[in-house]
């Protein structure tokens, strides 16, 4: 039987919270989850590391924008070298930045490689935003009107960048297969676009430009996978309408879209009520992810039930809740997986004024069991 567990729960002060925003497992199998948390005073971007599946973390980074209030980190990755680049904002009054920091010993220094304005703060949590192809050239994503994405073919000695969308799309996230790179982006009309490039990321063509399920069909992608086959996933809320009149019913969605034969073949896996729709309210879908024996896992926020992780066993045709956390806010914002079948889904618990340290804190859970 498969049961969760909760690995690492830190905060601070109720004014500075603490969240998790970004998980990944490197070759040698430890976990590595970055995010924010607060000092009382400024928000540090932090790498917390498990080398023994969560039993015991280590603070690998703890960066301080001096310019800025807040800084975190939205995604981290690795090259074929084992170099650890995370991507990240400083955000201040006035001043937004994209940051990119490098370390080459396993996260005992780090450098900033790379930082350029940035009109987007507060990236969508479990947003990837980094992605290596299999001739080592790496991209970030991010923004908004426009787009950003930025390039480099050298570790990050020299970087290019460029808009992957014309129409001012957000980008969600970015992933690369055999097939290519593909980038998701929301919000400039369809409920999601994924756009493809093949020449290391100078130019790009639509390949999914999905609309939903008529005029009663409103919500945005915001996350964007691969599984071990080159297969590509997108997923996001949706806010859907059915009948007419007094009869009309809206039930707020999660819907996943499936890209076949390296992106040319798109159609939805999953359209899933998960909870009844309120006004201005938003169930997002954060991330999506395959372990190591082909299961796949949402993660994100459902409205009642706060943190939830769900999982299929037949590549998105049927679904369980697997994880859920009805009495404490909060929510799910990244999934990692490692070679064993291990699943970790990072990101924030809320807990109210009885408890011993209220607020918001920074949380991974572990899944335990086959």
């Amino acid at each position: 039987a498969q049961s969760w567990e909760t690995v690492d729960d830190f905060g601070h002060n109720p004014g500075f919270p603490a969240l998790a925003r970004t998980a990944v497992v490197d070759p040698q199998g430890n976990l590595l989850v970055g995010g924010q948390a607060g000092d009382g005073t400024r928000m540090h971007a932090l790498i917390e590391r498990s080398s023994d599946q969560g039993a015991t973390w280590t603070t690998n980074e703890d960066y301080v924008d001096s310019t800025n209030w807040l800084t975190t980190f939205n995604a981290i990755g690795f090259d074929a070298a084992q170099n650890i680049y995370t991507v990240g904002e400083g955000t201040g009054s006035a001043d937004y930045h994209l940051f990119v920091r490098k370390s080459a010993d396993g996260g005992a220094t780090w450098a900033t490689i790379a930082q350029v304005p940035f009109n987007n703060p507060f990236m969508t949590p479990g947003n990837p935003g980094f992605a290596v192809d299999s001739l080592g050239r790496f991209y970030v994503v991010a923004g908004r009107t426009p787009a950003l994405l930025l390039r480099s073919s050298d570790g990050g000695a020299t970087w290019t960048s460029g808009n992957p969308f014309s129409d001012g799309s957000t980008t969600m996230g970015i992933v690369s297969t055999p097939a290519g790179v593909f980038v998701a982006g929301t919000l400039a009309g369809p409920w999601g676009t994924v756009r493809k490039s093949t020449d290391g990321g100078k130019t790009w063509t639509t390949v999914d430009n999905y609309y939903g399920g008529g005029s009663g069909f409103q919500g945005q992608l915001q996350a964007i996978g691969a599984d071990a086959q080159g297969n590509v996933y997108v997923g996001g809320f949706a806010n859907i309408t059915t009948g007419r009149g007094k009869q009309a019913v809206t039930t707020s969605n999660w819907v996943i879209r499936k890209g076949t034969n390296g992106g040319t073949r798109w159609q939805t896996i999953a359209n899933l009520p998960v909870a009844s729709h309120v006004p201005n309210q938003v169930n997002p879908l954060n991330a999506l992810s395959f372990d190591a024996f082909g299961n796949m896992y949402a993660a994100g926020y459902i409205t009642g039930s706060h943190w939830v992780v769900l999982k299929s066993a037949d590549r998105g045709v049927t679904w369980s809740v697997a994880d859920a956390n009805p009495d404490i806010g909060g929510s799910a914002s990244a999934i990692a997986t490692d070679a064993f079948g291990g699943v970790y889904v990072a990101g924030c618990f809320v807990y109210n004024s009885t408890t011993a340290a209220p607020g918001q804190h920074w949380v991974v859970r572990k899944q335990v069991g086959p």
